[in-house]
C-alpha cells in the first residue's frame, strides 16, 4: 500500500497501525488497550503514523494521536480488529499494508519508525507460520 498525503488516508492508518497490530499480537480484543502499558505502545505506534504523515504532507491534526488512542478506549471490550480475526482464523495478516506502510514510508521521509519496525517484523514472523501450513 502505497499513501499519499491525504490526511483521511493517513488519520485512518494511523488508527489501523495500533488497533491492528496489537490485538493481532495480543490475540486479544479492543479491552487490551485498558493496560496502560498496551496504551503507551499503541500511542507510539500511531505517533509514528502521525509523524511520518505529516511528513508526507498530510497535515494532521495535533492531537490525532491522542484521539486515537481515546477512541480505542472507547470501543466495546470485546471487539476486535480485522488483523485479529484473520489471525484467530489463520489467514494471512495486512501488516505489511498497515504498519509495513508507515515503516517504509518513514524511510522515505526520513522519519524513525522503530515501534512500528518491531511490530512489523513480529508480524511477519507470525505470518509466515501461516505461509508454512498454507
Amino acid at each position: 500500500m502505497t499513501v499519499s498525503g491525504a490526511p483521511a488516508a493517513w488519520a485512518k492508518l494511523c488508527l489501523n497501525a495500533a488497533n491492528g497490530a496489537v490485538t493481532a499480537l495480543t490475540t486479544r480484543r479492543m479491552r487490551v488497550f485498558a493496560n496502560p502499558r498496551v496504551a503507551r505502545l499503541g500511542r507510539a505506534l500511531v505517533e509514528e503514523a502521525w509523524l511520518v504523515g505529516n511528513a508526507s504532507g498530510a497535515r494532521l491534526p495535533d492531537d490525532l494521536p491522542d484521539r486515537v488512542i481515546e477512541r480505542l478506549l472507547r470501543m466495546p471490550p470485546e471487539s476486535g480488529s480485522s488483523m485479529l480475526w484473520d489471525r484467530l482464523a489463520g489467514r494471512p495478516l495486512e501488516y505489511d499494508a498497515r504498519n509495513g506502510a508507515v515503516v517504509r514510508a518513514g524511510v522515505r521521509v526520513g522519519v524513525p519508525t522503530p515501534h512500528n519496525d518491531t511490530v512489523t517484523a513480529l508480524l511477519e514472523a507470525i505470518s509466515e507460520t501461516f505461509d508454512e501450513a498454507g
